[in-house]
This record gives structure tokens, C-alpha cells and sequence, in this order.
């Protein structure tokens, strides 16, 4: 059976019910004394349109026969709102970000959920800068409850790229540092992110700060002078936050030295389950597993769909993305320092292909805690141990396809090159032509194929490796990218070129030096890949 829903008139005749005094009887008192302020309203109305006037008409100790609501809030932010309760109605148009978000905490108050949906949408799409000025306030009314999912997820995402707002101040040091004012369900909300940018020894000792600033009993004892009582108190404030620290992050030294002083915060054997584990890991160089809850928790920077690269290298590729060709380009989200480096000069030889090269420049880049460079979000198109490593493979998935990265991981070295396309790849016998195009190193396995060291990547620390990361970007765009249909994805004249029926076996993968900048390996010469894969660039619907 046919039915339609007809609400315009519905609307507009319970509007002019609300206008309408003869049958009110409930009167809601706004504001205080001396400025009280007073509505009318219909029970009938509020009782099934509000949870909150349901709530409370439904105490024993409410007057029937003098139905009374006090509300302590402004009558420019009520009256709208129960206007909405009567016709489902509202206008923004006129209202600034600061009365908005006070309309939300109202509308939060009267338990009106759809709009409380709907209005953090709308700050969030329209007044993006106010909720970054007032971030504090954002962030605390959003973990007040669970109806401010959109705003809770919004401050999040903030948090997480500015780790500098988890760093909180001893009480008594008097500087001017302004950091948020987490309450527990925040500090959960971060803990539970895996793109957390912050050391875990780290967010262990700001827990730690946090735990003890939650109890002014706690915060005015030094830690030498605690008894089992203050442990006690500690563990309770932290008892949702501690099984989500990722000790397996932390070093021995790390452990020993911040998180042994507060051995009394676990329960014996989980704590004899740790100590096992770094005891086991100053002894050994090989993975120890231990089932516990404290350690078996995944990398905070492995949530991209990928078995070669981090968040970490997404974010730097990601700023590479947005920069100009200009390599003198700096943008707030990057220091960018310049040394020259130069190589040795070999011969070239048709076997070994090597070949010299002159001192070349290169660019040292260190992250701030910038937002922007977590901007796009990378789509797998292909991977080379899933899908194959033929150019069949790689045309039928990626062919037509705009904004892709490519990750390439040499067999034999473990080096990680790439390249960024802006256009479509396609097949066909002919060069692509863009300015925008990129290729880059990213880090090495150690010594090179043929044994000598490699120039451009430092082996002495993981943490340390994307400091040498090398770009590289397009000079002769006429020649950016090679769409040969028997080819990979290929950059440039030889600058990378993927080649061969198999690209795992056969040793006909290229790199040289042509059609980009500078080169991006220590030798020219010819290659298989032991991985490959390919991403689609997507800009991400991001609110920070």
C-alpha cells in the first residue's frame, strides 16, 4: 500500500500551537534571579519530543497541578530550541560559532539527539576555525558524554597529531604552557588511537602526570614518601588507561628506569610477565612472546593497509603531495635542511651498472606536530605478493586510476623507493606528461647488492631512518612517466623503470638519473622487487 509522509503543514500548524497560550500548562523559567525570564509550553508536547521533560515530569516529587521547569540558560538559546521540540524546525543563519556551540550544550541538556547530530556536523563543517581557537572547551564538553561522537572523534584526531597537548605540567611549575584538560574518558579515547605521535615512554610518563593531577591527595606527596595507599589510589584513576600502553614499545632501559617505580599500579603476574619480557629482550635479539594483555597490543603507526611503510612514511609522502615543485619550498609542517653529499665516482659498467655521480643535495626532513600532513588517505589498488607482479596485473588494476603512489622494495637491500603519479596511468606507447610527478627513497636494508655501504639512509636507529628520506622531482615533464603496456609503473627515462613478465624474478627493474632532479639510489643499475604496492590518493574528510 502506497503511503506518503506530508510534514511541511504538520511543521508549520504545531509552530502556531507553540504560539498559542489558551491550552499551555507548563511554564519554563530561564535564566536567574534577578533576570528570570519565563515560556509556556504544552506537557503533551515536551513529555514525548524530549527525554529530559520526560525525565522529569516523571518524579515522584513533581508538581501535576503547577507544572514548573527551571532551565539555567540564556533565553536566546532556549527559546529555539523548544520551538524545535514543537515543529522539528531551526535556524542557524543568524548565530555565530560561540552561540551554536552553546545551542549543542543546551540541546545536549534537553536530551535532543538528532540535533545534537546535526549541530556538531554543522560546526564542524562551517566553523572549523572557531572549534581550533576554543579547543579546550571543545574538547572537554565532547567527553562529557557519548552523544558528541562526531566532536569527540574531531578532538581525537587533533590530539593525536599535536602530542604536545598531552604534556602536562608538574602543579607546582609555574610555566605558561596551555595544555588540554583530559578527563578520563579523553585520555582513553587517545590511548585507544594507533596514530598517536608520541613516544610510548612517553605518553607513560604524561599518564603518569595526568593519573596523579586527578587526586589532590596524590599531587601534594612526593612519589619517595607514597605508601601502598596512594598506589592504590593511582591504580583505580588509571585502571581503564593502563592495560592500553603499549609496553612493548619501550626500550629495557625505559622500562626499568620510569616504569618500575610504579610496579605497584599492576597486579603480580602481569608485572612478572613484563619483567620476563625485557629481561628476555636485553638478552636476545630475537622476538619474544609473551601472552599478556600489556604487550600484545599492535604498533601505534601500522594502521595503513600496508606491509612497507607506516604512518609515518604516509605522513611525508603526504607533505610531499602538498608542497610545490620548489625544493626551497618550506610549509609550517616541515624543517627542511640542505648538506651536500657526494658519492663515489665509479665506472660505468654494463654489468655492474654503476656510474658516477656528482655531489647531489640532500633533504633532511624532521616532523612538527603539524594536522595537515594526515590530509589523504591511501587506498590499496594493488600489492605484488596478492595480486601479481606482471605489468597485466599492474595495468588492469591501476590503469586509469588518478593520484597514486607507488612503493617499491628492492630484492637483496631492502630499500624502499617510490613515486607519486597525479594523472592516470594508462597503456599505451607514449610518455606522460605532468610537472607535479615525484620519486623518492624512503629508507635501506644496510649494505647494497654489491656490498658497499649506502650513502643515503641511516641504519643506526629505526626512528632515525626517515630524517634521509630523499625526493626527487620532475625536470623534463614532457618525459614524467613511461606508459609502455610491457612496463610497471615506471618514472621518468630509466629514473624507475619496472620492467620484465615477472618483476620479482627477473633482474630487469632500472633506476637512474634522467628526467628528475636528483638521483635517489647510490648506484645506477638494474634491480627486482621482492614487494611492490600501489595506493590511490583520496583527500580525506577531515575537520582539523
Amino acid at each position: 500500500m502506497a503511503s506518503k509522509k506530508l510534514f511541511q503543514q504538520l511543521s508549520h500548524d504545531l509552530s502556531k500551537l507553540y504560539i498559542d497560550v489558551n491550552f499551555c500548562d507548563v511554564t519554563i523559567e530561564i535564566g536567574k534571579p534577578p533576570n528570570v525570564k519565563s515560556l509556556r509550553a504544552h506537557s503533551a508536547i515536551l513529555y514525548y519530543r524530549s527525554p529530559y521533560f520526560r525525565r522529569e515530569m516523571s518524579k515522584p516529587d513533581f508538581n501535576n497541578l503547577f507544572k514548573k521547569f527551571k532551565i539555567n540558560v540564556a533565553m536566546e538559546i532556549i527559546e529555539p530550541l523548544i520551538k524545535y521540540i514543537y515543529n522539528g524546525t531551526i535556524s542557524l543563519d543568524d548565530k555565530n560559532a560561540s552561540e551554536i556551540f552553546k545551542t549543542l550544550s543546551a540541546a545536549d541538556k534537553l536530551c535532543l539527539n538528532e540535533l545534537v547530530i546535526y549541530l556538531q556536523k554543522y560546526l564542524l563543517d562551517h566553523h572549523i576555525e572557531w572549534l581550533r581557537r576554543h579547543f579546550d572547551s571543545v574538547c572537554r564538553m565532547s567527553f562529557r558524554n557519548d552523544t558528541f561522537q562526531d566532536l569527540q572523534h574531531y578532538c581525537t584526531e587533533v590530539m593525536s597529531k599535536n602530542p604536545e597537548m598531552m604534556i602536562f605540567c608538574n602543579n607546582n611549575n609555574n610555566n605558561n604552557t596551555k595544555t588540554i584538560d583530559f578527563n578520563e574518558q579523553a585520555m582513553v579515547s587517545l590511548l585507544e588511537r594507533n596514530d598517536f605521535r608520541m613516544e610510548e615512554i612517553q605518553i607513560w610518563e604524561n599518564l603518569i602526570k595526568w593519573g596523579i593531577s586527578q587526586n589532590k591527595k596524590l599531587s601534594s606527596i612526593p612519589l619517595s614518601a607514597w605508601s601502598n595507599d596512594e598506589f592504590i589510589i593511582l591504580r583505580s584513576i588509571l585502571q581503564r588507561c593502563l592495560p592500553l600502553i603499549r609496553f612493548h614499545d619501550m626500550s629495557y632501559q625505559q622500562f626499568f628506569e620510569k616504569v618500575q617505580p610504579f610496579d605497584k599500579l599492576f597486579d603480580k603476574q602481569i608485572y612478572e610477565d613484563l619483567i620476563k619480557y625485557f629481561t628476555l629482550l636485553s638478552t636476545t635479539s630475537s622476538t619474544t612472546t609473551i601472552e599478556n594483555t600489556f604487550l600484545s597490543s599492535s604498533n601505534r603507526d601500522l594502521i595503513i593497509d600496508s606491509t612497507l611503510i607506516t604512518e609515518k612514511h604516509k605522513a611525508l609522502i603526504s607533505i610531499w603531495i602538498r608542497q610545490s615543485p620548489s625544493p626551497t619550498n618550506t610549509t609550517t609542517t616541515i624543517n627542511t635542511s640542505v648538506k651536500t653529499i657526494t658519492t663515489p665516482h665509479n665506472s660505468y659498467n654494463s654489468q655492474n651498472s654503476h656510474t658516477s655521480h656528482t655531489p647531489h643535495t640532500l633533504y633532511t626532513t624532521s616532523f612538527s606536530s603539524g594536522t595537515d600532513d594526515n590530509l589523504y588517505e591511501f587506498k590499496l589498488l594493488l600489492r605484488g605478493s596478492r595480486d601479481g607482479f606482471s605489468p597485466s596485473t599492474f595495468h588492469k588494476l591501476c590503469d586509469n586510476k588518478m593520484n597514486t603512489v607507488v612503493i617499491f622494495k628492492i630484492k637483496g637491500t631492502g630499500e624502499l623507493l617510490g613515486g607519486y603519479n597525479p594523472i592516470k596511468w594508462k597503456s599505451i606507447r607514449g610518455w606522460g606528461q605532468t610537472s607535479n610527478s615525484f620519486i623518492f627513497s624512503l629508507e635501506g636494508g644496510g649494505e647494497g647488492r654489491n656490498g658497499g655501504n649506502n650513502y643515503y639512509y641511516n641504519y643506526s636507529n629505526n626512528n632515525n631512518r626517515l630524517k634521509n628520506a630523499i625526493i626527487s622531482r620532475v625536470k623534463r615533464k614532457c618525459a614524467a612517466l613511461n606508459y609502455e603496456e610491457y612496463l610497471g609503473p615506471s618514472f621518468g627515462f630509466d629514473d624507475i623503470t619496472i620492467r620484465g613478465e615477472d618483476f620479482s624474478g627477473d633482474m630487469k627493474c632500472y633506476s637512474s638519473n634522467n628526467c628528475y632532479d636528483k638521483p635517489i639510489r647510490e648506484i645506477e643499475g638494474f634491480f627486482s622487487l621482492e614487494e611492490y604496492e600501489v595506493f590511490q590518493i583520496q583527500k580525506k574528510n577531515v575537520y582539523y
